[in-house]
């Protein structure tokens, strides 16, 4: 069910990135829905698993055709730390912020995924606060910028972005790890 809310988001963000317009509420729902590639290594690495692998032949083929041998490669690349973090976690970040005094401002969010922390940000923060967003996985950050259209977004790697020294009030995030 998750890896064909995905489908459907990167579906939708084709329709948008075609007719060049900004998301409807709708289409934001279902973009909403994506969460990235983590869950779903099976679907991208054969060495591992070859069975498991033949099992997502379906859908592994709808996911090239919608984001091209690129796209494909950042989705496989991105299996190995694109895990999301749970909004109770995101909500209780933000009360810990809140509590160390953050008030809004200049904030980064280094790993952005697909969004959420920016989403979950309480609106009386939100309406005062500029976001920087960092995402390496392109598809993750286009969604991000359609759901954000206010969010300066950036598909790059973190290490690879230019981000200037002394330049946020906070950073927050649940950063990638792996091996």
């Amino acid at each position: 069910t998750k890896f064909n809310d995905n489908l459907a988001a990167l579906r939708t963000l084709k329709t948008l990135e075609i007719e060049q317009r900004p998301a409807t509420k709708s289409e934001q729902e279902t973009l909403s829905k994506f969460v990235g590639w983590g869950q779903f290594p099976q679907a991208f690495d054969w060495r591992k698993d070859y069975s498991q692998y033949q099992k997502w032949e379906k859908e592994r083929d709808e996911l090239k055709q919608l984001v091209g041998d690129e796209g494909f490669a950042s989705a496989a690349r991105s299996t190995i730390n694109s895990h999301y973090t749970a909004p109770s976690v995101i909500e209780a970040n933000w009360k810990m912020a809140e509590r160390l005094g953050f008030k809004g401002g200049k904030y980064l969010e280094p790993a952005v995924g697909g969004g959420y922390y920016i989403g979950l940000m309480p609106e009386h923060l939100a309406a005062k606060t500029n976001v920087t967003a960092v995402e390496m996985d392109e598809t993750s950050g286009a969604i991000t910028k359609e759901l954000y259209p206010s969010a300066n977004v950036h598909s790059t790697p973190f290490e690879q972005h230019a981000t200037p020294n002394n330049c946020f009030d906070l950073v927050a995030t649940n950063v990638p790890f792996a091996d």
